[in-house]
């Protein structure tokens, strides 16, 4: 998907802010899920070429709620545009084949995985990501081993592949 339609994905998917208080998230972290799901944009759009940079730059995005993605100002960087990060990992997008691959902050920046096959296909997968966050907040459920199997396999699908599967591993727990 592209990044408009992606926002506008999120808005339907939202839960409300007395859905986000009634699953027991409170005060300022209820309001970051809020607007995470519900985002504005913060210029006219100009399309940059790519889907993650057009979201990025386009719009006030910073977490996917819960797992702790967050999106960062693009930063060219050598072979790579960097995009985002969570944990010990930085997300880039590989100049030349297209590809979102993390890499591990502590060790070097050595290659952890591969993310996503390409731009839209790593929204496609965020945004399952984020249903699945608006999910456990609307039934008031935890990240269970039976859910998360399945959205793990639901993202690797959508971003392009097995060869996809290590981040989400991660990322979804």
């Amino acid at each position: 998907m592209n990044s408009l339609e992606y926002v506008e994905k999120l808005k339907v998917i939202s839960p409300t802010k007395e859905e986000i208080v009634a699953s027991g998230i409170t005060g300022i972290q209820a309001d970051l899920i809020f607007n995470s799901f519900n985002i504005n944009e913060k210029q006219k759009f100009v399309d940059y070429g790519n889907e993650v940079i057009n979201l990025i730059s386009n719009f006030n995005i910073t977490r996917i709620p819960l797992f702790g993605f967050t999106f960062e100002n693009p930063e060219d960087e050598g072979e790579y545009v960097w995009v985002g990060s969570f944990e010990v990992f930085k997300v880039g997008i590989n100049k030349k084949d297209k590809t979102l691959n993390a890499f591990d902050i502590t060790d070097d920046l050595s290659f952890f995985c591969q993310c996503a096959n390409d731009d839209k296909r790593f929204l496609d997968s965020m945004y399952l990501v984020c249903e699945y966050v608006s999910k456990m907040i609307k039934n008031n459920t935890d990240n269970n081993k039976t859910d998360s199997d399945l959205y793990k396999k639901l993202c690797t699908a959508a971003a392009g592949g097995s060869v996809n599967y290590d981040f989400f591993n991660v990322l979804i727990g």
